[in-house]
């Protein structure tokens, strides 16, 4: 037999976030609307809790240190959804211990207990069998909600910015002096071109490495050893000292490793924990900052 017929072809537009590398964004106590139409099988994913039927869809969420709930418990979605946390990379996702809640047959529900600052991927797709009457392919909407933990504090996260904010664990806008001509100055970023010329004027105050007690351009076991002296055998050699060895502002700013405001053996102990068991970095973050009450020559290579 023969006859005409008419072809038509249809370009498929898979979702913005169909790959992991696109994942979108959760915030803390966000509502995001999805869809898994057109989006990619995806077989080497692994798979945590349940089967993925359908492709997957894919979003991020950073760990603020408590319980978070990844949701799609919600009137407005369709899909019959499965979900599944990780961490590591795209390339490499590791499935995350969660705790599943109850939320119907239908939708997901999934509890995770998050490490401070630590980047989490979730993947979402369509579950069961369209056989069975499941709505594997379609829309949802996607929650985040923090369940238990430290109070949401907002702020940059990033150690090497001027504005790194050591208690933050939602992460914020952080600012950088990446320009020949800019400085880190009190956390804000300084322009010290102040004629436009293109030659850096000298900024009031002194640049140095924050932790950097010894004044060697870097952070070692010396600078705590250092702080030990200083403490209780008499060294008064320290930075941003008066002609009596006192320690001014700018000096207590850089030696306090820990960040609450006094220079004791807390620091001391800080720096070396840092250096060696993966503690917390100094309450400055990584940069050289400039330190405006300090007259001791710089020891940084730029601001």
């Amino acid at each position: 037999n023969s006859g005409n017929f008419t072809l038509h072809m249809t370009a498929v537009v898979p979702p913005i976030n169909d790959d992991c590398v696109d994942a979108i964004e959760l915030a803390h106590g966000s509502r995001v609307e999805g869809t898994n139409v057109d989006s990619s099988r995806q077989f080497t994913t692994p798979i945590c809790v349940d089967r993925f039927s359908t492709g997957i869809v894919w979003y991020r969420f950073t760990g603020t240190g408590g319980q978070v709930e990844i949701s799609t418990c919600h009137e407005e979605t369709e899909l019959t959804s499965r979900l599944s946390i990780y961490t590591g990379s795209c390339e490499e996702p590791v499935c995350v211990e969660t705790e599943a809640d109850v939320c119907g047959v239908d939708q997901a529900v999934l509890i995770v207990q998050t490490e401070k600052a630590r980047e989490y991927l979730v993947a979402v797709s369509g579950g069961g069998s369209a056989f069975d009457g499941d709505v594997t392919i379609g829309s949802f909407v996607i929650t985040m909600t923090d369940l238990e933990g430290p109070p949401l504090a907002p702020g940059c996260m990033d150690e090497a910015a001027c504005n790194y904010d050591p208690d933050a664990n939602v992460a914020g806008e952080c600012s950088y002096a990446d320009d020949p001509c800019e400085a880190c100055i009190d956390g804000v970023v300084v322009n010290i071109d102040e004629d436009g010329d293109g030659v850096c004027e000298a900024a009031a105050g002194t640049s140095l490495l924050p932790g950097d007690f010894n004044s060697d351009s870097s952070i070692d076991i010396s600078d705590g050893l250092a702080l030990l002296g200083y403490l209780f055998s008499g060294n008064r050699a320290a930075p941003c000292a008066d002609d009596g060895g006192n320690i001014l502002a700018g000096g207590i700013q850089l030696s306090d490793f820990n960040g609450d405001g006094s220079l004791d053996l807390s620091d001391a102990i800080s720096t070396l924990r840092w250096l060696f068991l993966g503690g917390p970095i100094h309450a400055l973050g990584s940069n050289c900052r400039i330190f405006s009450d300090c007259s001791d020559d710089d020891t940084c290579a730029t601001p």
